[in-house]
């Protein structure tokens, strides 16, 4: 894979609980990576109308290298850096040459 195409970057984040001091469950998004990737838009997007609201929902490509450290695991959520953007992981497929990971991703619509 060119390094030349990786414009952008994504946050990896992994969902943890865990307690506070008063021993009260705090839920939230810890960071397992930051990675240069390629952020593909794909042509199909929907558009549903649900709990008062009109939503739109696209889906992404998201192209990155792999990583040796950890498995992507599809529980997580991709944080765009630089946009804001959060995109849920719907599927994982690692490449034939098994140097970069396509992650098929949702974005827009309802948020966990």
């Amino acid at each position: 894979m060119r390094a030349g195409i990786l414009r952008d970057r994504i946050r990896l984040e992994r969902f943890n609980i865990a307690t506070d001091a008063v021993g009260a469950p705090d839920r939230q998004w810890q960071t397992v990576a930051e990675v240069p990737c390629q952020i593909m838009e794909q042509s199909a997007a929907r558009e549903f109308y649900g709990t008062g609201t009109e939503t739109a929902e696209g889906t992404v490509r998201i192209r990155m290298r792999e990583f040796p450290a950890e498995k992507i695991d599809p529980a997580w959520r991709a944080v765009d850096v630089d946009r804001g953007d959060i995109y849920e992981i719907v599927a994982i497929s690692p490449s034939r040459t098994r140097n970069d990971i396509t992650i098929v991703a949702r974005h827009g619509g309802i948020k966990r």
